[in-house]
């Protein structure tokens, strides 16, 4: 169990396992808990994310797939950003370094995604009650808001409610009045005064009349006012469904992660000391945790590790450059150079001297053969002369003292190659000549007769 979980943290630290077995056991260690802080990250960014998709949607299958797809993204660009950065002999050049502190900024950026909703999370409780807080608030606003505008219909109805019980109230009165009218008994009242005189005859007429005056007033207030307050019960009505759409909105209100962003701001304008400083802190401290793994990479010394993977890249480095040069000299004494120009220029003047076998033409087609090869030699002279200075110029620009050493030996290994494919070239060239000449010559004789004494020589026979 402890070997393989070794054997997970020096993968997770993107560690070559076969190049840190032969590291010492403190080396090994060290890598193993690069390993260990790859993970935490991954691990925050696993219940950041999760925290911040239950916001959005309440179902635990989906927004913990979610999280753990945002940990492996965190745990792949972590592990990325530790195993490819490589150290130098001196930490201050490794922290100055482009590579190193591009790593930082990108491992902040992280650390800012990751750090914004555990912040939430920290605060999620007093979010809560600020929701709710703003939620019943909302409620009492809407209320009062409605409740304003059904005030004029209200107090409309009431007023009219009012002036019908007046008139009802004098109305009351001036039967009572009559009735006193009719029994002879003076009395005043707010509606007036009887005669106080039995038999009163116009007197209680009088009083009839008032009375039906009166009801007939009743009748048209009280017309008016069942038209008015159907009316403003209609308007009531409607206000109310407005009212209870609006609540019911409020009631549902959304406790999504902007909300509950608006609220942790909200929050921290009513206590402004606390809350950001514990913000803050919390996002530092996060943005530290993810950028912990390439910080301490870059700032402890380098090691045994460090030493043996600079090694092998070099060794590697090394090998693709002479294997490169090498094919380079290949291709150039090959096609570019002598070789290929001197076996293209005797199979030329071999073929030039098989299309004619008579002493001019031989004579001619050897001049021109030499004048050709001449040319051509003199050309692929000064190619490579200019080649070998351009190499030269840019082999001095190499800063290892023995990569360039081993660049100037290739060098002058290809430079005497290319004069020997010189030398081999003009040889067989001027070989071919030679042979040539020596062979039509021969040929000549045999076929002239010999003279002997002005007559052609006897044949011995054989």
């Amino acid at each position: 169990m402890k070997e393989a979980l070794y054997r997970f943290l020096i993968w997770c630290s993107g560690t070559d396992p076969d190049v840190i077995e032969n590291a010492p056991r403190s080396e090994q260690i060290k890598h193993a808990t690069f390993g260990m802080l790859v993970c935490i990250p991954s691990v925050l960014g696993l219940v950041s994310m999760s925290y911040a998709i239950s916001t959005l949607v309440n179902r635990p299958s989906f927004y913990l797939s979610l999280g753990i797809l945002w940990a492996g993204i965190i745990f792949i660009v972590d592990r990325f950003l530790v195993s490819t950065f490589r150290k130098s002999g001196n930490i201050w050049n490794d922290v100055r370094s482009v590579a190193f502190i591009t790593r930082i900024v990108f491992a902040s950026f992280i650390g800012v995604v990751v750090a914004h909703p555990l912040v939430l999370l920290y605060f999620n409780d007093r979010i809560l009650e600020q929701l709710q807080d703003e939620k019943r608030g909302n409620i009492q606003e809407i209320k009062d808001k409605y409740q304003r505008l059904k005030d004029p219909f209200q107090s409309a109805t009431l007023a009219t409610t009012n002036s019908i019980a007046t008139e009802y109230g004098l109305l009351n009165c001036l039967k009572q009045l009559l009735t006193y009218e009719q029994a002879g008994i003076e009395k005043e009242l707010p509606c007036g005064a009887s005669s106080g005189k039995a038999g009163h005859a116009f007197r209680a007429q009088e009083l009839e009349n008032q009375i039906s005056s009166q009801e007939a007033k009743i009748r048209t207030l009280e017309n008016n006012s069942s038209t008015e307050k159907l009316t403003n019960d209609a308007k009531e009505t409607n206000l109310d469904g407005l009212m209870a759409r609006e609540l019911n909105d409020t009631l549902n209100y959304s406790q999504d992660y902007l909300s509950r962003e608006i609220a942790l701001g909200n929050l921290a304008k009513e206590h402004p000391g606390p809350v950001n400083s514990v913000k803050w802190f919390l996002i530092i401290f996060f943005i530290f945790v993810d950028i912990l793994p390439v910080l301490w990479k870059g700032t402890t010394k380098k090691g045994p590790y460090d030493d043996s993977i600079s090694l092998i890249e070099f060794e590697s480095d090394t090998t693709f450059r002479v294997r490169r040069n090498l094919l380079e000299a290949e291709v150039i004494a090959t096609h570019d150079f002598s070789i290929g120009s001197g076996r293209e220029i005797f199979r030329d003047s071999a073929e030039l001297k098989q299309k004619t076998r008579s002493d001019q033409d031989s004579i001619r087609t050897i001049f021109e053969s030499e004048s050709y090869f001449i040319n051509k030699m003199t050309k692929e002279h000064l190619r490579f002369g200019k080649w070998r200075k351009k190499r030269i110029k840019r082999i001095a620009k190499i800063s290892d003292e023995m990569i360039r050493n081993n660049e100037m030996i290739l060098l002058d290994q290809i430079t005497e190659s290319f004069y020997a494919s010189s030398q081999k070239a003009h040889d067989q060239h001027t070989n071919g000549n030679r042979n040539t000449n020596e062979n039509e010559f021969h040929q000549e004789n045999i076929d002239e007769e010999p003279i002997v004494n002005g007559e052609p020589a006897p044949v011995a026979e054989p």
